[in-house]
């Protein structure tokens, strides 16, 4: 579980952090930066022998690849005219969650035609090219303009940056670290959450406060809370919180629902819950990029609210499903949910940048890709809460269950061995 923990933390905490370095030392160094942490991580991680050295690869891994993402972001929005930044959004968008179904395929491919560590050493030849087309493409003109339009050079809100640390870190942790149906912990009764989730969310609070406070007296705050002033930030920070909470639910329900309901062997569960996940992300894609050109023609309030509409349509179909459902019944609600989720994601992220000054178009990035990540913590507690709820009540409705029948279940499994 640390595994994935340590990337969550390190993703989740560096994306405002570097949000900002780049807004203050400029976009093509920081991503160079972050694309080299990447690839250090990446080595980390293919070299690993032991448990604690992939955490910390990981870990590496997720400093770098969570820097890279709102600098992108940002670029789009100092290169581009307002009229032309929602569809390339889009693009960044669709890019992004092409990933998600490409990542999956090739890592399971690695494993079982290669050898695991392939998965790490592959990121090695993609961020050189990467890294030399960056360079290749740099223009020394735009660079030395974007060198004279950044503010002057000043310390970086520390005192900001560690109670966002603190505060994210906890929230991330308490929200992550469930319990299994069998824990006897005090707070699996309250919903499966991390047995330190009582002191985590009082180190969230603190943090959160004192975050509050530092940045109101910060001359140069991490986060400007003037940012929030702006009523169409505030609606699109919801937005993605909202958005991040449904899009995990979907991401655990559906493969979970496939394995249980609709393969027919466990050897087909593996292909035909990535088949249904494939078919919510191509709609994603196509999402995007149809949210990213309305957006960039009718505005970034209509295609939201249109995204929302066709998200809310497709769970409405994935509720209609049966435990006889295949594939050929569950099609729709998966791609028009994900053609939902996607055409949302190019106007929220216009919203927030759009009204951003040029010197916030990082940490303004940042914000968007942030909220949805807690959004998406939010869900999956939520969702186990539920889960764990419903099989213990399940549980406790069955007969007791008769020890000759364990000693003999005992018994069989210790021949089988």
């Amino acid at each position: 579980a640390w595994i994935v923990n340590a990337y969550l933390i390190a993703y989740t905490l560096v994306i405002p952090l570097l949000g900002r370095v780049s807004d203050h030392r400029g976009r093509h160094a920081v991503f160079m930066w972050c694309l080299a942490l990447f690839a250090f991580g990446s080595i980390v991680a293919g070299l690993a022998n032991t448990l604690s050295w992939m955490i910390v690869g990981r870990a590496v891994q997720a400093l770098g690849a969570g820097g890279m993402v709102p600098v992108v972001m940002a670029y789009v929005g100092d290169v581009l005219p307002v009229e032309r930044r929602p569809l390339a959004l889009g693009i960044v968008g669709a890019v992004d969650t092409a990933g998600w179904v490409i990542g999956p395929l090739y890592g399971a491919l690695m494993v079982v035609l290669a050898n695991w560590r392939l998965i790490f050493f592959i990121n090695l030849p993609l961020s050189l090219a990467i890294g030399l087309g960056m360079l290749a493409s740099r223009d020394a003109n735009a660079t030395r303009a974007e060198r004279a339009s950044m503010p002057a050079r000043s310390a970086l809100d520390w005192p900001g940056a560690l109670s966002l640390t603190v505060a994210v870190a906890a929230l991330t942790l308490a929200l992550t670290g469930g319990q299994t149906a069998e824990s006897t912990s005090p707070f699996a009764a309250q919903g499966g959450l991390n047995p330190l989730a009582g002191p985590l969310a009082f180190f969230f609070v603190i943090g959160l406060v004192a975050f509050v406070w530092a940045e109101r007296h910060s001359a140069q705050p991490l986060i400007p809370l003037s940012l929030f002033a702006e009523r169409t930030v505030t609606a699109a920070c919801i937005a993605n919180l909202l958005v991040g909470a449904a899009l995990i639910l979907v991401m655990v329900d559906v493969p979970i629902f496939v394995n249980v309901a609709v393969a027919p062997t466990l050897a087909d569960a593996p292909v035909l819950s990535g088949a249904a996940l494939a078919l919510f992300t191509l709609g994603m894609v196509g999402g995007a990029l149809a949210g990213g050109w309305l957006a960039s023609v009718r505005g970034y309030r209509l295609a939201a609210l249109l995204g929302l509409l066709l998200a809310a349509s497709g769970f409405w179909l994935m509720a209609q499903w049966r435990v006889e459902s295949v594939l050929d019944v569950m099609w729709p609600g998966l791609m028009l949910t994900g053609l939902g989720f996607g055409t949302v994601i190019a106007p929220l992220a216009s919203a927030v940048i759009n009204s951003a000054g040029e010197e916030q178009r990082g940490i303004a990035s940042a914000l968007v890709l942030v909220q949805r990540l807690i959004g998406m913590a939010l869900g999956l507690a939520l969702l186990t809460t539920l889960g764990l709820l419903r099989f213990n009540s399940l549980a406790q409705a069955l007969p007791p269950i008769n020890s000759g029948a364990c000693s003999r279940s005992r018994q069989f499994r210790s021949q089988c061995r």
